[in-house]
């Protein structure tokens, strides 16, 4: 008989010191530094890290709730007591992490409590994060995260950070304060801010200050000129802020709240990312004077929020969205996705509208688009209205990604047991794969080039050379597109195909028709049901 194999062994101590470092970089100091118990290797693991993570909620008492039956003396002793011990372990844990290696990354972590600035505990008006960040250790900290829980927030001090040394900043819940003008941080390179208020008047200075800086990631920021705007009445435009950012290369919008019109003025951009509700859209633009020519991808991901137009009267949606895009001309890469309906932006006559300028071509240099979007059942014709002025608006597209959802309500109403049933019937797809009588796939001829056709839910057992271009849908079959005459390669399709003659199988038939040098084509139907409209008889339709 085999020997019996040896009982499998996985402890801590037995993983690189790289992987243990990595492990106690996460781990507030105090954790990290009671780690030190385990053996006399991790006595002083930690130290070796050049990683420190300051979490004043480990000095903390109990919370707001259970301290309500304080007497206000009780409570402000309470915390100056937390904020003392906070301070003085915090310098013992930046003196003891400094003399073994340099401090390069810092996390800073507060709450409500620890925040409050008493003249008992500092000796200035300093809060808590100044404070820390005076200690002579955090001096070459090239990596500041900082995150704070408290409503109001907490005020970022550039003035007080190590601006020699900084690399990268993420701040949570903070408003950035400018140093003074003979400040500079010639490292900084990446700037991201989260859940903060973000007065741009505050935000300039810091992005002149930083000639590096390449990164700017705002998410869930709210946008302002000042620290206090007034309101803007109805039908009155907001007021425009130009936002210089010289260096940036890879700028990020993200859920932001824009009290003011922001229009950015970035030569080097190369990468953009914006999410946001599509009646907002006018809030933010590219300085069509400078040139762009450098971008290179744009991410747009819009949603629709009917509480945004409150205040402002009725908007166009379809201008918002047009207008919005064409800041975009010269990107290469465009990633669209729509959380509504692409009826609501259909344009029926793009040829005559003044939207575009009278001009079809949105990206000249575009590649590659990927369209991820809903359509209504009943009104897929309106829906490829928009399509059709993508494809007309996208002529050298060479690699086109179709995402086409149905309304939320009908995805939302998908039984629980979808997963088990697609895995049965993959199962009785691939057996009557097995005992086919013709191929699946086919070569398929057309000016020298092959066609790759993964067909799947293409009008059940009918002979595809029987449909005609009444089955396609009229919007796109009664149109000329340059890309498909002459530059679409690759095409995907995912949507659901539940029906011989819904949108998902017409647009497939479509592009089999239509695109003459399309060398491959994929096909998603989601659910893997294909042996009810597996069709074995595709040939010549190119």
């Amino acid at each position: 008989m085999a020997a019996a194999a040896a009982p499998l062994r996985c402890h801590l101590s037995d993983f690189p010191d790289e992987l243990l470092l990595r492990i106690l970089s996460f781990l507030p100091a105090r954790d990290a530094t009671a780690a030190a118990v385990l053996s006399r290797r991790w006595r002083s693991l930690w130290l070796s890290s050049g990683v420190v993570y300051l979490d004043s909620r480990s000095f903390g008492r109990s919370s707001w709730q259970t301290e309500r039956n304080f007497s206000s003396y009780e409570r402000r002793t309470t915390q100056c007591e937390d904020c003392k011990g906070f301070l003085r372990a915090a310098a013992k844990a930046l003196a003891a992490a400094a003399a073994a290696a340099p401090i390069t990354r810092l996390t800073f972590v507060a709450k409500i409590d620890s925040l409050i600035c008493r003249p008992d505990v500092l000796s200035d008006d300093r809060d808590l994060l100044a404070a820390v960040l005076s200690n002579p250790a955090v001096r070459r900290v090239e990596e500041l995260h900082v995150e704070v829980e408290h409503w109001s927030g907490l005020p970022l001090r550039f003035a007080s950070l190590p601006s020699e040394s900084l690399r990268v900043l993420r701040a949570v819940n903070c408003s950035p304060v400018a140093a003074p003008a003979a400040a500079a941080f010639p490292r900084l390179a990446e700037l991201h801010l989260h859940d903060c208020n973000v007065p741009l008047v505050e935000l300039q200075p810091i992005v002149h200050a930083a000639p590096q800086l390449a990164t700017l990631h705002l998410e869930s920021c709210r946008i302002r000129e000042k620290e206090e705007v007034s309101y803007t009445p109805p039908g009155m435009a907001a007021q425009v802020y130009r936002l210089v950012c010289p260096a940036v290369t890879a700028l990020v919008f993200e859920s932001c709240d824009f009290e003011i019109s922001v229009e950015l003025d970035a030569p080097r951009l190369q990468s953009f990312r914006y999410m946001g509700a599509v009646q907002l859209c006018d809030r933010l633009s590219l300085n069509p004077i400078r040139p762009i020519s450098m971008i290179q991808v744009a991410n747009l991901h819009l949603t629709e929020d009917h509480n945004a137009i409150i205040g402002r009267g009725q908007v166009c949606i379809p201008s918002l969205f047009w207008r919005f895009i064409r800041n975009f001309r010269t990107a290469k890469v465009l990633r669209l996705k729509l959380d509504f309906s692409m009826d609501r932006i259909a344009l029926e006559m793009i040829q005559d509208n003044d939207m575009l300028d009278g001009h079809t071509i949105l990206f000249r240099n575009l590649k590659r688009l990927d369209l991820d979007a809903q359509y209504t059942l009943g009104n897929e014709a309106s829906s490829m209205v928009t399509l059709a002025n993508l494809l007309h608006g996208s002529p050298v597209v060479h690699d086109l990604r179709l995402k086409l959802r149905r309304d939320m309500l009908n995805w939302m109403n998908k039984p629980p047991s979808v997963d088990q049933e697609a895995r049965a019937d993959f199962n009785k797809s691939v057996d009557r794969f097995r005992h086919r009588r013709t191929p699946m796939r086919s070569q398929l001829g057309g000016e020298g080039h092959h066609k790759t056709l993964m067909h799947s839910h293409l009008g059940g057992e009918e002979d595809d050379n029987d449909y005609k271009a009444s089955d396609i849908i009229p919007v796109l079959s009664e149109q000329s597109f340059n890309c498909l005459d002459n530059s679409l390669r690759r095409a995907s399709l995912h949507s659901c195909m539940d029906k011989s003659n819904c949108l998902g199988v017409q647009l497939a038939k479509f592009f089999a028709k239509n695109a003459r040098v399309l060398e491959e084509m994929h096909i998603d139907d989601g659910s893997h049901k294909m042996c009810e409209h597996m069709n074995a008889s595709v040939s010549e339709m190119g």
